[in-house]
Parts: structure tokens; sequence; C-alpha cells
């Protein structure tokens, strides 16, 4: 190894350190704990690429790059059940459906329904199928969605939409543009809760379907480089997008008009967006390292920025009663009060960013799953009774 290159990776870690000193003296001069994981579980060789709670709050499912399936006990740690799916090449996501009696698996040209009870595994199949992706169960439990890669020389990825029960293929929502550059992580849908199914490309418009009849409602367009990402309002009657062309993107569900735009400085990309939890304001990365900014969503105006610990910030998540947001980064991740942002919690992670999370119905629990070391962290998250007692 050259000098120059040499040199080059001292500097990388003399910054590190000075950074994980830098955290650690404002951790102290605040009094803050920092909380290590409750228990860590061996996970999956090959990494882990899914972790979700049940609706119980008493067991995890995880799926990694093993292609297996594993139920865990959360409080003991204990190995329930593994299934493993050996059989379905490159397998990727897993999703469990409200009721919590089944698992969506998704891989190469199927997506399999696993009954948790009998053990009884079902295929719903697609003609001329590469990938199914992102799989998502409505609200009842009685239809389930997934994003389909047909990559038959077509230019679009599907949503498509089955009846859980028969099997039948309800309903081909076309349409949602690929891009080769950036693979189908990007592609992305949300909220089959409010009525609607915002599709996102790996370009740059979103197709808003009626999730039920299949019917396209709207194409926003405007954004100029990928979209990153969108969320839903909590009254669910407007979205908002993040992008690579350094805007956010407010839209008016009902009628496909932009209502904002917000451009911040121009000099930073928005790799996420994120309502508040009042719906008044949106909340992405900062204009800077270390700090989350608040937008005005009616003005765009920037209302506050609020620091964070960690470097490499992934995603931030909402507790179910979205009083809480969980700010993901490593080594530390901040779990911050959703109205007031004072810090609740500091985490301490690993030096390996997490790859996928997952907070409990009843908002007591926390997991992350790691890509590369496969082990899944679980923390315990005080509610507002136990933090008073500990103060």
């Amino acid at each position: 190894m050259g000098k120059t290159k040499r040199w080059h990776w001292v500097g990388i870690a003399l910054a590190a350190a000075v950074a994980l000193v830098a955290a650690a003296i404002w951790l102290q001069q605040d009094a803050e704990e920092i909380v290590p994981p409750r228990i860590i579980l061996p996970g999956h060789p090959g990494g882990v690429r899914t972790v979700a709670f049940f609706p119980d709050g008493k067991t995890l499912l995880s799926a990694g790059g093993d292609n297996a399936v594993r139920l865990w006990d959360l409080y003991t740690g204990r190995l329930l059940d593994t299934k493993s799916f050996s059989s379905l090449p490159d397998f990727s996501i897993a999703a469990v459906s409200h009721d919590g009696r089944t698992a969506a698996v998704c891989g190469y040209g199927e997506l399999r329904l696993w009954d948790i009870a009998t053990g009884a595994v079902r295929t719903l199949k697609m003609p001329n199928t590469d990938m199914f992706y992102e799989p998502r169960f409505f609200p009842d439990d009685r239809k389930i969605a997934a994003i389909v890669d047909d990559r038959m020389g077509h230019e679009t990825y599907s949503l498509c939409v089955w009846d859980v029960e028969t099997g039948a293929l309800l309903h081909t929502l076309k349409g949602v543009q690929r891009d080769n550059k950036v693979g189908p992580e990007y592609t992305i849908f949300a909220n089959l809760t409010a009525g609607a199914v915002a599709a996102i490309g790996a370009g740059n418009s979103i197709k808003v379907w009626d999730p039920h009849k299949g019917a396209l409602l709207h194409t926003l367009s405007g954004h100029t480089a990928l979209i990153t990402h969108i969320a839903y309002s909590p009254d669910g009657k407007s979205i908002a997008s993040s992008s690579w062309d350094k805007t956010i993107r407010i839209w008016d569900l009902k009628t496909g008009a932009l209502i904002q735009k917000i451009e911040g400085d121009g000099k930073y990309d928005f790799g996420w967006v994120e309502y508040s939890q009042d719906g008044k304001s949106v909340v992405s990365e900062g204009l800077a390292d270390l700090f989350l900014t608040i937008w005005d969503a009616k003005t765009g105006a920037l209302l506050q920025k609020v620091r964070y610990l960690g470097k490499n910030l992934s995603y931030v998540v909402y507790s179910p009663d979205r009083k809480k947001m969980f700010v993901v980064s490593s080594p530390y991740s901040m779990i911050f009060d959703a109205a007031t942002w004072k810090r609740l919690q500091t985490l301490l992670i690993t030096p390996e960013q997490p790859y996928c999370r997952a907070w409990s119905q009843d908002g007591k629990a926390i997991a992350l799953g790691g890509f590369y070391d496969g082990e899944i962290r679980i923390w315990d998250i005080e509610d507002d009774a136990e933090r008073r007692q500990r103060q």
C-alpha cells in the first residue's frame, strides 16, 4: 500500500475518532445514558433483510440471506420456528399480516404465503415474472400487493394485487418507471390504509392508484432526479416526496396538484422525508451533518434544526402512535419526542449501519437487523411513566 493511500485511511480513522469523542462529550454534558441492546439474536448467515413484529408484541419475525424465515420469542430470545425457502431463488423480503397469521415471502418469480399455525405454504405467481419486492398486506388482510419486475425488455415495473384466500390476481397496475442504474430498491409504494397507493418508479414521477379498483388517479410530475422516499400526511390528504434533485415536494392527493416545493439551500440531496406528528411540517435530514431539519409544510420555511448523533443517517421511524421518532444512524441512534423534539433515549447500535428496522405495535420494543454481521439487536423503549421515574 502506498504512503498516500495509507495516510488517507489514517486520516479517516482519526476523523471518526474525533467525531466519537465529540459525541461522547456532548452526551456526558447532557447526562445522557447510552442504552445498549437488551438482547442480540444470532439472526442469519448472509445478513438480515427483514425484521417485523407480530401484533401480540411477543414474537419477532426475521428473514435473511440464508433463505430462511425465523420466529423469535421477543423477551427470551428463544428461536421458535424456522421455515426454509431454499427453493426460492434470490429470496428478498418478508412481511407479516396484521392479524399475525400469515407471512409473505418474496423472491425470484414467486410470492409465497406461509400459514404460521399450520406451516402450509401457498404460492402466488405471475407469468413472465422475474422478481417480487415490497409485499404489503391490506388492512383487512384479504388482499396483498407487491412490486413485480418482469425484466422482459419492458421499461416499467408493475404493482400487483392478489386475493389472499384464493390467490387470484385482481389488478396489475403498470407504468412504474424503471431505471436500471439504481435498481428496484428505489421502486417504492406506500400507505395502503389511505385508500390510495402511491407507486414510485426509480425515476422522477409518482403514480397514485386506487388499489381496490385498479385505477390510476394521478401521475405526479415535477422532480428532475430520482425520487428517494414518499410519506403520507396523518390525515391522508397529501403526500411529501424527497429527491436527489435537492427538493421536497408536497402534493394534494385529491387533485394531484403541487402544494409546496421546498428547496433548502440547494447543496444537499434529500434522502428521505416524513411528516410531523400533526402534519403541519415535514422532517428530513439536515443541511449539514448531525442535524435534522423541520420545514413548514404550508410555506416551505425552515422552522427548526435538531441535532442528532452518529453518521450516515439511514432513516427515521415513527412509533405506532406517532408520539416518538427513532432516528437511525450508527454508532448512535436516538429517540425524540415527536412534538417537542426533546431527546428521550440514545441507543448504542454497532459500527455497522443497520439494514432493516421495526417498532413493535405496543411501542415497547425496537429491532434492528444487520446486513453484514447477520445479527438482530432489540431494545426496550421506555414509556413516559418509566422515564419520569428514572429521572
